[in-house]
């Protein structure tokens, strides 16, 4: 069904060759994962879970070229897009900023337990939400999403906008994406990432804070001396959000120091304590996995199949049920791309990241020296900082190779590339388009 669907965009001319000029990193990957396959240590086991994850990561750059090819027809329809899209994330937000205030200031609480009975999940594993439960006496706001973390993966996608609606950038980049962001779409967004009292979502924040004066403007001192001011007040807000927190805060910050691969852990483990084991254990895995089989990885695939084998002790030993935590995506894309495809897959794919942000960024540049500020360079601002946001997050915290959220963001990124550049090559490419 998948090739039909891909030879069903060529033929009828929807995605041309051109449209995967972006990805082609991305698709020698997916040859180094391959080659993983065949010469996996662990022979067929890998093989069923390891093609439909090739399959993933295939039908997602598809997705985003077909995407650009509908963007290159009319670049308008990437303004269109970002709107309606904008909207729909505000909208997300306000149920989470909702749920924060109901759970905080009330005994009630807003849960959307009956999607776990809509797709009939029955253990943890299987639900598709979970209440974000408390930070101290700060409900966490999740919405629809999972859990707090995966919320603000979503959000993390206007996050960047949102602050240059809310004129982080100046008014000129203030007024004019007003055209783009409504006004109460940008708060709801900023202060949804806010309240999840998640620490990768304020990570994630600040990193996006950071790159939107990294990519719209070159490395100098007043540069510099902004994202410092920028960081500074925003470290003051979460610090006194922290502090409000009490210890429960404290504890899971201190948590962080269990992510070594020689964790001390007892039997006695902390609701706080779970997350950084999660990461904790899966980096012994991958250390393990790595090191056995350097150079093209396990297999994708192998990562559940090597935590069988290389799982610390603690993991079982716990009083509580923490067994198998993120065995199948192994806590963080850097772990898993080095567990499952070596050197070879994670240079290639990290190549592939890094491309992508250094185009943005260099048609931002250029655009800066040759023309006007457009909607198109604030467009592309926004997104590649959120982009540099998101990528982030997936690389140290989540595992999933192809998440629609993270290929959206790249498609998104690519677009804007595009538009800001009509398509034409840029000083030193040696290729034409994106």
């Amino acid at each position: 069904m998948i090739a039909m669907f891909a030879v069903t965009l060529i033929v009828e001319n929807k995605i041309k060759k051109s449209d995967f000029a972006w990805a082609s990193h991305f698709l020698w990957f997916l040859g180094a994962v391959v080659l993983g396959l065949i010469f996996s240590p662990y022979g067929m086991m890998p093989w069923e879970k390891g093609l439909f994850q090739l399959v993933g990561i295939l039908m997602m750059i598809m997705v985003a070229a077909y995407i650009l090819r509908y963007v290159k027809n009319n670049p308008q329809r990437l303004v269109s897009l970002l709107r309606f899209f904008l909207v729909v994330l505000g909208s997300y937000s306000a149920i989470g900023i909702a749920q924060f205030l109901l759970g905080t200031l009330t005994p009630f609480s807003l849960s959307f337990d009956f999607l776990n009975t809509l797709a009939g999940g029955s253990g943890v594993e299987a639900q598709v939400w979970r209440d974000g439960g408390y930070m101290g006496p700060f409900k966490r706001a999740n919405s629809l999403g999972a859990e707090p973390t995966a919320f603000a993966t979503y959000l993390c996608v206007g996050l960047g906008l949102s602050l240059v609606r809310l004129g982080l950038l100046g008014r000129h980049c203030q007024s004019i994406s007003a055209n783009l962001v409504p006004h109460w779409a940008a708060y709801s967004i900023v202060i949804g990432m806010m309240v999840t009292f998640s620490i990768n979502s304020w990570l994630m924040f600040m990193v996006v804070l950071c790159s939107l004066f990294i990519v719209s403007s070159r490395i100098s001192l007043a540069m510099l001396l902004k994202v410092a001011a920028g960081l500074t007040f925003l470290l003051l807000i979460l610090f006194l959000a922290a502090s409000l927190s009490g210890e429960q805060f404290s504890d899971k910050f201190a948590s962080l120091a269990l992510i070594t691969l020689d964790a001390e852990v007892g039997t006695d483990v902390a609701t706080e304590q779970v997350s950084a084991l999660a990461m904790a254990s899966n980096l012994e895995v991958t250390y393990q996995n790595f090191t056995n089989h350097p150079v093209l990885g396990g297999g994708v695939g192998s990562h559940p199949i090597a935590y069988k084998i290389f799982v610390p002790g603690y993991m079982s030993a716990s009083k509580i049920d923490i067994s198998g935590l993120n065995a199948d995506d192994a806590a963080s894309l850097v772990f898993r791309l080095l567990s499952e495809t070596g050197v070879v897959g994670f240079v290639i794919f990290i190549f592939g990241l890094a491309s992508v942000i250094y185009r943005a960024r260099k048609a931002i540049l250029f655009d800066i020296e040759t023309g006007t500020l457009s909607l198109y360079r604030v467009i592309a601002i926004g997104i590649t900082a959120s982009s540099i946001g998101l990528m982030g997050t997936y690389l140290t915290r989540l595992g999933r190779y192809y998440d629609p959220i993270f290929w959206l963001a790249i498609a998104l990124t690519v677009c804007a590339t595009y538009c800001l550049s009509n398509g034409e090559k840029l000083p030193g490419d040696s290729r034409k388009g994106i």
